[in-house]
């Protein structure tokens, strides 16, 4: 299952462009709401709400597109954009299973990712919420997976371009 999970990671990971600022799924950092429509036709435009702010960057989550497989599971991509341009691109997945099972998950996104971007930056591996990092180029990909009390495991992976203008010119 692991090996199945890891092997279709990669599959959707492959579909990242290799420019400094790609992100996730022919997208870049800095790209239109409109030109990621159309790298990714058939989501859903979500209305501009407080609630959809991503308080650590301060991007507002405007598009998301529904049942993206990536392994075993069903992941939702949402694309989250700040001063009108992309700036977060979010994988999320929850469901049903025991803290064994949700580590072992996350282990092989973990292995995925590393087989995309090589050693991970950080990584926390023994925390509650198993927290992960690399760099590719400008962007930041992070991955955490933790179980819920209700018994749900949560894999998500959040692609964000963090380097300051003054630092893009380095």
């Amino acid at each position: 299952m692991i090996k199945k999970y890891a092997i279709g990671l990669l599959a959707a990971c492959a579909a990242v462009m290799s420019h400094a600022d790609a992100m996730w799924g022919k997208v870049a950092a800095g790209d239109s709401l409109e030109a990621v429509k159309t790298a990714h036709p058939g989501g859903q435009e979500v209305p501009p709400d407080e609630k959809n702010v991503v308080a650590r960057t301060g991007a507002m989550m405007l598009y998301q597109l529904q049942n993206v497989p990536i392994g075993a599971h069903k992941f939702t991509a949402s694309f989250s954009f700040k001063e009108d341009s992309l700036a977060q691109v979010t994988l999320a997945t929850k469901f049903k299973s025991n803290e064994r099972t949700c580590t072992s998950e996350h282990r092989g996104l973990i292995d995925a990712l590393t087989t995309k971007y090589g050693k991970p930056f950080s990584a926390d591996p023994q925390s509650t919420m198993r927290r992960t990092v690399f760099q590719s180029g400008a962007t930041t990909i992070t991955a955490v997976g933790f179980d819920s009390p209700g018994g749900e495991c949560w894999l998500n992976v959040f692609y964000t371009s963090e380097l300051s203008d003054k630092a893009k010119n380095l």
